[in-house]
């Protein structure tokens, strides 16, 4: 119950009322169709105070209501249902954006898309397919009550079969159904995995043997289905196999009260009806039961994934005010050691660079610089505060890495400058100016109302790396951190990108294993990383390194 609180009921009350209220309506419709029925069948045995006209409204009436009833109550199930998804997809997208937590790409994409729909078919609507049976059990027994006792007796006594097998078969489907699920996140994954790594299986013409794996994954992935699948309507067979019978005796025992001369014909009929009413839920609620069981071990993890706490519980700001001092840093990748006895100060406003081969260490110092990597040993002092200390928004506003791979969204240029957020228009257009991009938006047919991939070239790498600029300067952060943001870039571009970032007024960290010497002269250090130990610093044209 807990997790349909927090998936359906918790954020939708109101709904969840409104659902209720059409529950009712629609038994209430029922019953006075079950009454109409009475009274036709009283009719034809003379054993009714009605005359035909009032018969015939009695049955318009009781159709009507019916009708309406039924497409209310249709209505809100889909509207409740797809209010309760709309909810839980944005409070998973929103859990893997703000939250620690181990989803990836292909994990976060399946929830957001099949199994939710899987949630919504198999959980959700089952829910509230019970609770639909469970109003209609209690109207039609409450009415069978008044007309009959015996009748209802009966069907007590022998009702709660189908529960109970439910029950004990409820474990099995849902197993099968658990193992599905695991199955198909896997199978989502790898097939993520090829079609991004397009181009190496084409280089390597390595078609046959991935082709080979999918096909493994694929044959797994649907045998699980099937599977799960088989178990459900096998259990769900005999379940309502159990429940025809249940009303079967339900029938015959109003039958024979009717021979017994205890209850008219038209009342017959109305417990007849009537019993159906009784009967549905004991054949559906099972059925349901076992469904949403299937389902409910995955929503406990997910929604266990949406509650979870955020981590982030540091109250200390970035506060850049002089400078930033690494001391005796360490970091390690299991029994590796890739960064050692690093130490220096990063003052404001100034520009360095770091040099090093591949594998030198220069990446994993940027990401822990950049507070993506918490577990170093020694000291990273930002003013008085400790970098694991401060908070993780404060930082991320504070220093902002240049990538080599810019992410554009398929929104306009101003759009992907500003990140969806508000900025004045003199702000716009300072980034723009410094980020050296006003060449090429007046080249844009709509200028900064461009959408990007729309009708358009694509943008060169330069051009990217000027947008990440843009993106970086909008924001006024205190420091720029570019991880090899120039590798791709030929000589001409990554020359100017350089200069560009050796203007701005932040401080900025450029690590890069291009040595440009007209350009390195400009830094105000140099750092000479080997190994992941500093072996040399100074001004460029100081260091024996280059010489």
């Amino acid at each position: 119950m807990k997790n349909i609180r927090d998936l359906l009921i918790k954020q939708n009350l109101g709904q969840f009322i409104v659902f209720i209220i059409t529950a009712i309506l629609e038994i209430l419709a029922e019953l006075s169709f079950a009454f109409a029925f009475k009274v036709i069948f009283d009719l034809a045995t003379g054993s009714t105070v009605y005359s035909v006209k009032e018969v015939a409204a009695i049955i318009i009436l009781s159709l009507m209501f019916k009708i309406l009833s039924t497409y209310l109550i249709e209505v809100q199930t889909e509207r409740l249902s797809i209010k309760a998804m709309e909810d839980f997809k944005l409070n998973m997208m929103s859990s893997y954006l703000t939250k620690d937590n181990e989803m990836n790409t292909s994990n976060i994409l399946n929830i957001v898309t099949d199994l939710s729909e899987q949630i919504s078919e198999m959980y959700i609507k089952p829910f509230l397919t019970i609770v639909r049976m469970i109003i209609m059990f209690i109207g039609a027994a409450f009415a069978i009550f008044m007309n009959q006792k015996a009748v209802l007796l009966i069907v007590f006594l022998v009702g709660w079969i189908p529960l109970i097998y439910s029950k004990l078969s409820s474990s099995k489907t849902q197993k099968s159904r658990g193992e599905y699920i695991q199955t198909n996140e896997q199978f989502i994954s790898k097939s993520k995995e090829i079609v991004d790594g397009y181009d190496l299986i084409k280089s390597f013409k390595i078609e046959n043997r991935i082709l080979n794996i999918f096909k493994k994954l694929n044959f797994e992935n649907e045998n699980a289905r099937y599977t799960a699948d088989r178990d459900r309507s096998f259990y769900s067979s005999i379940s309502i196999s159990i429940s025809q019978i249940v009303y079967a005796i339900s029938q015959l025992s109003a039958l024979a009260f009717t021979l017994m001369k205890m209850i008219s014909v038209g009342q017959f009929m109305m417990v007849v009806q009537l019993s159906n009413f009784v009967q549905q839920p004991l054949s559906v609620i099972p059925e349901m039961y076992t469904v949403l069981k299937s389902m409910d071990e995955e929503v406990s993890v997910k929604l266990d994934m949406i509650n979870k706490e955020s981590n982030d519980i540091r109250n200390n700001e970035f506060d850049f005010e002089d400078k930033i001092t690494i001391n005796n840093l360490e970091y390690s990748y299991g029994d590796s050691l890739v960064l050692r006895d690093i130490s220096f100060d990063l003052e404001k406003g100034k520009k360095y660079a770091i040099i090093g081969e591949s594998g030198s260490g220069k990446s994993t110092l940027a990401k822990i610089l950049l507070g993506r990597l918490e577990d170093y040993k020694g000291s990273i002092k930002i003013g008085q505060n400790e970098l694991k200390d401060i908070n993780r928004k404060s930082l991320y506003s504070s220093i902002v890495p240049v990538n080599q791979e810019v992410f554009m969204f398929n929104d306009t240029i101003k759009e992907n400058i500003c990140l969806y957020n508000d900025f004045s228009d003199e702000r716009i257009e300072y980034a723009i100016q410094k980020s050296e991009l006003s060449k090429l938006i007046d080249s844009l047919p709509n200028k900064l109302d461009t959408i990007y991939g729309e009708n358009m070239r694509d943008f060169s790498g330069g051009e990217k790396q000027r947008i990440s600029i843009a993106r970086c300067l909008i924001r006024d952060c205190d420091m720029i951190i570019l991880d090899e943001a120039t590798s791709a870039l030929d000589f001409k571009n990554s020359r100017l990108i350089e200069n560009t970032i050796l203007s701005l007024k932040q401080t900025a960290l450029v690590i890069t294993h291009k040595l440009d010497e007209k350009i390195l002269k400009k830094y105000d250090e140099v750092f000479v990383l080997v190994g992941g130990k500093i072996i040399e610093r100074g001004k460029y044209e100081d260091l024996t390194y280059f010489k």
